[in-house]
């Protein structure tokens, strides 16, 4: 290194006295970009210009950063390679920003899915329990003795339950997706509180 502005400083945290005359890929690249960094140097020395190449550096704090580099041949006045400008721009914000984006929207695709499947399991489930329970209502019509009154009188109750649960369910999915309506009809609160 034999430049270092006060940007660099400022993103890296290290001060220019810092990184002067040190080798920039084995003293500041992580080491699984070791490799690949110095080959975006070592082609800019021959003259091949890399554009927004991506990587991460930790900061003289420890925190990782993500870097976009653009890596130039430096010339003299003669043309004659010298070095390289790498021109660093920290992308550390907008990568998280876009990974955060993108976890919300699979987190909403996934929440949606569910609710989807609420629905559609809930009213699958409950056209067989209306036939279940219409065909109940039947046979308590007919002549039962004791037993059987008592047994179709337990199907009753159970399957009225279930439809309370499917109802509940589908309630949910239609307040995830934003499509559950109010009811207004007037009620008396003392008996809804349970006063006198």
């Amino acid at each position: 290194m034999n430049e270092w502005n006060r940007k660099a400083a400022e993103i890296v945290g290290y001060t220019s006295d810092e990184v002067m005359g040190r080798d920039l890929v084995e003293d500041f690249i992580t080491p699984e970009y070791k490799v690949s960094v110095k080959e975006v140097l070592d082609n800019a020395l021959k003259g091949v210009v890399t554009s927004s190449y991506e990587f991460p550096i930790f900061s003289k704090t420890g925190l990782r950063l993500e870097l976009l580099l653009n890596a130039n041949p430096r010339r003299n006045a003669t043309g004659e390679i010298v070095g390289v400008v790498g021109v660093g721009q920290d992308m550390t914000q907008k990568i998280k920003a876009m990974e955060t984006e993108v976890d919300l929207s699979k987190a909403k695709a996934a929440n949606d899915a569910k609710s989807q499947f609420l629905a559609n399991m809930s009213h699958e489930m409950r056209t067989p329990l209306n036939g279940i329970i219409g065909v109940n209502q039947l046979m308590l019509e007919t002549p039962l003795d004791n037993e059987q009154r008592e047994l179709a009188d337990l199907i009753n109750t159970s399957a009225d339950s279930l439809l309370s649960v499917i109802n509940d369910i589908l309630d949910l999915t239609r307040v995830e997706s934003g499509k559950l309506e109010l009811e207004y009809f007037g009620f008396d609160v003392r008996t809804t509180a349970g006063g006198h």
